[in-house]
């Protein structure tokens, strides 16, 4: 540990001993309590809610696509960017190249094809639903029902990995993930995704 600069004073005979020792404590008390408290509070300020990232109006509650190649391009087909040097065709091959260096079939009827990409300044998250089921060799072998494609900026690492967490956490209870399946209307599927990601929150610290 530092001691204060207020060291030479008390060799010195400038402070007494009691001072000293006063700002030592004063000291140690700061820094284990104030620092920490400022950290909590910059969080706390900086955490959102995963489902302002979904781009509703790119949802496809019912998607054509066969294979998921096929769904790739078809939810990036109608996703929207902020950056207007990437198109739908960039995106597709960033989210396949990704998607073939290591599958994103996690089990339980789930896919969570993902990439980064350069421009982004926020997340973009899509969902697409499969009534029929798509191949996506995934673990347990079942087809995947729910496609939750994710879009994160280039130079944020962390981001993908707290958003995956997220849908994790929220879509690992059956009920939520049969709900969100069985959904007749758009209204519906947005309720049934409220529910089940309410409750996660990403921590964004700049």
């Amino acid at each position: 540990m530092t001691w204060p600069a207020s060291r030479p004073s008390l060799d010195a005979g400038i402070l007494t001993t009691p001072v000293f020792v006063g700002i030592v404590v004063s000291t140690i008390v700061s820094s284990l309590v104030v620092a920490p408290w400022l950290t909590w509070s910059i969080r706390r300020r900086a955490a959102v809610n995963i489902l302002s990232f979904f781009d509703r109006s790119a949802t496809i509650p019912n998607l054509t696509s066969r294979s998921k190649w096929e769904a790739l391009e078809e939810l990036c087909g109608g996703v929207r960017l902020e950056t207007n040097s990437i198109g739908a065709d960039e995106c597709a091959a960033a989210v396949r190249e990704r998607e073939e260096q290591a599958g994103t079939g996690t089990g339980h009827g789930l896919a969570v094809p993902h990439a980064r990409l350069p421009g982004l300044t926020r997340p973009v998250l899509v969902l697409g639903r499969s009534p029929g089921g798509i191949d996506w060799d995934a673990p347990d072998g079942l087809p995947v029902h729910l496609i939750f494609l994710i879009l994160t900026p280039e130079e944020n690492t962390g981001l993908q990995l707290q958003i995956l967490a997220g849908l994790a956490g929220g879509l690992h209870p059956r009920p939520a993930r049969e709900r969100l399946i069985k959904a007749e209307s758009d209204k519906e599927v947005w309720e049934a995704l409220g529910d089940a990601l309410r409750s996660q929150r990403l921590i964004q610290v700049t």
